[in-house]
């Protein structure tokens, strides 16, 4: 079963894996007017939600393990500075910039994180930043850049076992 909120629709969607589905109404819209979502889905057997803009990109949030694994499952948990951000946002891209060491790094921590290698946190002080930034497009993909490679770690308490990396 998948369960999606369509921005369209303004109703959840049930599909089963039969191709039967349902559909909620719900009260009113799920997004605000000024919102880029365009949908959100949750794949019950996914552990979770795919998100997708109206620009057309997805990204793909990890949800909290119902029997309360280790959420971390031996991933090392790497904290980055805004301007760090914008190094692994640009690596993503293909952009240049930074110094060739810069990039290097900036590209491995992206790779690392799309392996599930480690965990790339933000914060609301990442996003705070972000939205000052005047030039929209580069403001969008930056906020994208940091959902896609943080997979939904907003606000990680870096304790316990995890090791936390300034940078």
């Amino acid at each position: 079963m998948v369960i999606t909120a369509d921005r369209g629709s303004d109703a959840l969607v049930l599909v089963r894996s039969d191709g039967k589905e349902a559909r909620l109404p719900l009260p009113g819209p799920l997004f605000e007017p000024t919102s880029l979502l365009s949908r959100v889905s949750y794949p019950p057997t996914f552990e979770g939600l795919v998100v997708e803009t109206l620009k057309g990109d997805s990204i793909v949030l990890e949800l909290p393990r119902p029997d309360r694994a280790d959420q971390l499952a031996g991933r090392l948990v790497v904290c980055l500075d805004q301007n760090k951000w914008r190094l692994v946002s640009d690596a993503m891209r293909g952009q240049r910039s930074g110094t060739a060491d810069d990039r290097v790094a900036a590209f491995q921590l992206a790779q690392w994180s799309a392996e599930r290698k480690i965990i790339l946190p933000a914060s609301s002080g990442h996003y705070y930043e972000t939205t000052k930034w005047s030039n929209a497009e580069g403001r969008y993909r930056l906020g994208l850049s940091i959902l896609q490679a943080g997979r939904g770690w907003q606000g990680l308490a870096v304790a316990g076992s995890a090791a936390g990396v300034e940078g």
